[in-house]
């Protein structure tokens, strides 16, 4: 989970929130990390305020137990409606897609994050949260197959344009080589800057 909370102070609250509630459920920081796709240690970190997550990453948690999370500020309202549905059908296109891909929700999640299906299911929950689990794990490939086939479009364009490549073999370059798996165990935006990083340590590797 990402830190997004900017205070320790935020991130004890809820991780003590989470703790109570494990405890009344009876279940062991293990078997709660087995829920969501965490290892022990993260759930640990978490509860004693050592990682700070953000409200949506302890909506998740508080999913997985069965049980809901709302936060009160001094001069704000409390999450509307709309705003629970939205973390709603986030957890549960996550879920549903780390099932259907045989990952772990953890994994699912940041592969979803980095190829904008997150922020799909955020901007048209309205309407997927009507669709059947089928339709809604086929819209979540189109965007993510979609926004992934435009990095690799950038990355072979770019070998093209500064390295002198020929077409063919920039596509080939950026579709073959190994280095292009770090695609999926990173969080970073897809940006210039990444495009130009990545097409550099592929040259290196040729």
């Amino acid at each position: 989970m990402k830190n997004k909370f900017d205070t320790q102070e935020n991130g004890s609250t809820l991780g003590v929130a989470i703790q109570q509630v494990r405890k009344a459920k009876k279940l062991t920081q293990e078997e709660l990390g087995k829920r969501v796709g965490l290892p022990k240690s993260s759930i640990s970190k978490i509860e004693k305020g050592l990682t700070h997550i953000s409200f949506e990453d302890a909506s998740l948690l508080m999913d997985a137990m069965g049980e809901k999370i709302t936060i009160q500020v001094m001069g704000m309202k409390e999450p509307d409606e709309k705003r629970v549905e939205r973390v709603r059908l986030v957890t549960i296109g996550v879920m549903w897609y780390a099932h259907s891909k045989q990952m772990t929700f953890a994994d699912a999640y940041r592969y979803l994050l980095v190829y904008k299906g997150i922020q799909f299911l955020e901007d048209n929950y309205a309407y997927e949260q009507t669709l059947p689990r089928e339709t809604l794990l086929s819209d979540l490939d189109k965007v993510c197959n979609r926004n992934r086939d435009q990095l690799f479009t950038d990355l072979a364009a770019y070998l093209v344009s500064e390295y002198d490549i020929e077409p063919r073999d920039a596509a080939g370059l950026v579709m073959n080589s190994p280095l292009t798996q770090k695609l999926y165990s990173s969080e970073d935006p897809i940006t210039e800057q990444r495009v130009k990083a990545l097409a550099e340590e592929l040259i290196k590797g040729i």
